[in-house]
């Protein structure tokens, strides 16, 4: 970057930590205006918003920025903190793989966040029904993360709960191994699940996991709801005729635009077939990467745009971006 650039970074972080500071500093706003979707929810959100205001040195401009439009959209839109809670309870239930063994872990503040703003807003559509309101959420984090544990938990969460009947969900990667890698810990997700999952007799279960997909299995006294996940890597070719209500693609910065094909075509494919979905979700997690001509950095350099566009909005003015359906 160069110093003119740096002037310009350093001016909008200076616009941004002033904004969160009068949010944070209002009392009254905090425990009336905001409180659904800060302590009404979980506390966990403040105590996170709260760090970001008062240790900008550890958040990017970014990350503040997308604090400022979380409450920009508390004031605009319905939140529900149930639909959070709901979820917040089954990732605090869901054994993950730890050190040694699987473990149920506490969820961290920014986690909690992620979901408050993934889960809690809502909308009315066409038809008039309230839906959930985000789309797309994009997560850009550090290694160590645990993203692909926290996307599984989101899958796991849609395939057991909140899904359509026929929730199709789908996860994507630039390679079969790395696809392998969130398939295997969503599945042992789900068997925690299944009553009979460590019987031998596999018509017990009630889950049926194969090396390619994972589907609730049929009950001759009863017809289950149809429920699948498959997998699928941008290395072994895309598939039409998809049906995805969750699609999930990990390490997007490693995504490659080719000659003969887009980066972003195995993305293309699965949210084409969301079409007839009333609450699809696209989950794009990625750390950092080297590839700069690929469809991730566009992406991310268009939501900075859109998120620094907003520090010049009025906080309590009209913000032309946020009627626009579902980015994080």
């Amino acid at each position: 970057m160069t110093q003119a650039e740096l002037d310009i970074y350093a001016q909008q972080k200076r616009r941004a930590h002033e904004i969160l500071m009068s949010i944070i500093g209002d009392e009254k706003a905090l425990q009336h205006t905001y409180w659904r979707g800060l302590d009404g929810t979980d506390k966990r959100i403040l105590e996170y918003i709260t760090d970001v205001a008062c240790h900008p040195e550890y958040h990017g401009l970014q990350e503040e920025c997308v604090v400022i439009r979380y409450f920009r959209m508390l004031r605009t839109y319905q939140f529900r903190p149930n639909h959070v809670r709901a979820f917040i309870a089954h990732a605090e239930y869901t054994k993950q793989e730890g050190p040694s063994s699987r473990v149920a872990y506490k969820m961290t503040p920014v986690q909690v966040f992620i979901a408050a703003y993934v889960f809690g807003f809502a909308t009315e559509n066409g038809e008039g029904m309230t839906v959930r309101m985000i789309r797309t959420a994009f997560l850009l984090v550090a290694r160590k993360f645990s993203k692909t544990g926290f996307a599984c938990l989101i899958m796991s969460y849609y395939f057991k709960y909140y899904g359509d009947d026929n929730c199709e969900i789908y996860i994507g990667a630039n390679s079969t191994q790395q696809a392998n890698v969130a398939f295997r810990e969503l599945s042992a997700q789900l068997m925690q699940y299944d009553p009979h999952a460590r019987e031998k007799n596999s018509r017990q279960q009630v889950i049926r996991i194969t090396e390619n997909e994972i589907t609730y299995r049929q009950s001759s006294r009863r017809q289950r709801p149809h429920r699948k996940v498959g997998k699928l890597s941008a290395t072994s070719g895309t598939k039409d005729g998809l049906k995805p209500e969750l699609g999930y693609i990990d390490e997007y910065a490693a995504a490659k635009d080719k000659p003969s094909q887009s980066g972003d075509a195995l993305r293309n494919v699965i949210e084409s077939g969301m079409g007839n979905r009333r609450q699809p979700l696209v989950l794009v997690t990625t750390t950092a990467g080297t590839v700069l001509d690929g469809p991730c950095i566009k992406e991310v350099e268009a939501y900075r745009d859109m998120l620094i566009r907003e520090l010049e909005c009025p906080m309590w003015g009209p913000t032309p971006t946020l009627p626009r359906e579902g980015d994080v």
